[in-house]
């Protein structure tokens, strides 16, 4: 039995990677970059296919001799220059991979979605079951990401055998790429470069540990059901719980400054405006200060009864990850 596993030099694929790996799997990892792969070993044999989601000579290539396919690849990111490759990596490429996996019969096709397309929560712990209730998107991934969601739904009604994870706001340790917004805070907040926040502080968000979404993608490759859909998050915590929490594991005070909504969205633009002249990417944009506004808070339920999905404990998971960046600054510095 062979895997092919897109992104696995991204934040959760390379978690992933590790993790099928060390099942026994026989690995086809594709990736852009063969040399930002991580340290992988096991028991099954691992080959790696250069190639980029856009193209599909080398696409073919991969699914060539693959009995299953876990796509974790996507352009995640706040902002690019060039919008269209959100489509063309999110949809377009999926799509692609898709009717490449149709062809070569697989088994089993894990499609790694987001919580986002299943809507902001206002109020409740949302589940899969529960339709969207907010018809506009907030940025290029989301409207992107909505669109290959439905993409999937619709290969699951014609029978192939596709299941759809949803993470939540994953944390925990492992690489500082775009993707990794809690890593990325907990480095800044450690390097003493948070200097505020955005808007309403207790908004909740589904904090899921990186270890359980890894295994949780283990366990709806073998137990999933074909054309279902499972929520992969954790606990449903405040951005106020989570930086009392952050400041309590690190010794270090929490941020004061809480900006508006309006000036964050202000900055955003101004940001946005800012990274079309240079090139370089802004630290906010107004779309994601959209995003700030709402809950996304969700239930697992399905995932735990019929995946035997498990939620490491908040605390535990974020002193773990503050203790992993903590080390990784420190080895920085020396």
């Amino acid at each position: 039995m062979s895997i092919l596993l897109t992104g696995a030099t991204g934040y959760l694929g390379s978690n992933l990677a590790k993790r099928l790996a060390s099942e026994g799997g026989d690995l086809i990892l594709y990736a852009r970059n063969p040399s930002d792969l991580p340290n992988i070993s096991g028991s099954g044999r691992i080959e790696c296919i250069r190639g980029d989601l856009r193209n599909i000579a080398t696409l073919r290539k991969a699914v060539r001799h693959c009995d299953m396919v876990v796509h974790t690849a996507a352009l995640v990111r706040m902002w690019a220059k060039n919008r269209r490759e959100f489509y063309e990596v999110n949809v377009q490429a999926f799509r692609n991979l898709l009717d490449l996996a149709k062809e070569r019969g697989v088994r089993r096709f894990i499609y790694t979605s987001s919580f986002m397309v299943l809507g902001p929560s206002n109020g409740q712990a949302l589940t899969e079951q529960m339709l969207r209730k907010v018809s506009s998107s907030y940025n290029d991934y989301e409207r992107t990401k909505s669109q290959a969601h439905q993409i999937a739904l619709q290969a699951a009604r014609d029978g192939f055998p596709i299941v759809m994870v949803y993470p939540g706001v994953i944390y925990g340790p492992g690489p500082l790429t775009e993707g990794n917004l809690i890593g990325n805070l907990i480095f800044r907040f450690l390097q003493g470069k948070l200097p505020g926040l955005i808007g309403n502080l207790d908004r909740k968000w589904a904090f899921s540990y990186i270890d359980d979404v890894a295994a949780g993608h283990c366990r709806a490759l073998e137990r999933g059901v074909p054309g279902r859909g499972y929520i992969l998050a954790g606990e449903n915590r405040s951005l106020k719980d989570f930086l009392l929490r952050l400041s309590a594991f690190t010794g270090k005070p929490r941020p004061k400054l809480v900006l508006p909504y309006w000036v964050g969205s202000l900055l955003g633009r101004l940001g946005t405006l800012k990274a079309n002249m240079t090139g370089v990417p802004p630290q906010i944009t107004h779309e994601v200060v959209k995003i700030y506004r709402h809950d996304w808070a969700y239930s697992s339920q399905r995932a735990i009864e019929e995946l035997g999905y498990q939620i490491t404990p908040f605390e535990e998971g974020l002193k773990r990850t503050v203790e992993y960046f903590q080390n990784l600054l420190t080895s920085r510095i020396r």
